[in-house]
């Protein structure tokens, strides 16, 4: 019964360490864009898009989390 419960999670928890990751990534690229001097609009645009993609992977991540606890 144990078994059963470990194989059903397992997908779900690598997809949550992935969405992690990448999240992680994410956090990484924006630090370095806004550790660099002076604010250029084309690096505005690439930290809003940082931003806006880091959002969804949150969202998913709050959709793994969720789908591993209610199930």
């Amino acid at each position: 019964m144990i078994l059963f419960f470990k194989q059903m999670l397992m997908p779900s928890f690598f997809r949550q360490e992935a969405i992690l990751a990448a999240i992680s990534e994410k956090d990484a690229h924006l630090a370095l864009l806004e550790m660099n001097g002076p604010k250029k609009p084309q690096v505005m645009d690439e930290i809003g898009r940082l931003n806006k993609e880091k959002d969804q992977l949150q969202m998913q991540l709050r959709d793994v989390v969720s789908y591993m606890f209610l199930n």
